[in-house]
């Protein structure tokens, strides 16, 4: 996160004037493919983990909605 000066100014209710605003910025960084695939392996695990939790409960919720359907 970085701070950067707004275009215009924004106000709090109080009346105080707020000039800048955290932002978001992308860096650069050069490395071996070695620690790349290391950092990126690591970034991933818990995005991994996720998809596999998200696609398993939308399989079960898919099974529990073709067993209502069925038995209508």
């Amino acid at each position: 996160m970085e701070e950067q000066r707004r275009a215009h100014a924004s106000h709090t209710l109080d009346g105080e004037s707020i000039e800048t605003r955290s932002v978001k910025i992308i860096k650069s960084d050069t490395c071996s493919l070695s620690t790349f695939v290391r950092r990126l392996t690591r970034l991933s695990d818990g995005f991994i983990y996720h998809n596999y939790i998200a696609h398993k409960q939308a399989a079960s919720f898919d099974l529990c909605v073709d067993k209502v359907s069925l038995s209508r």
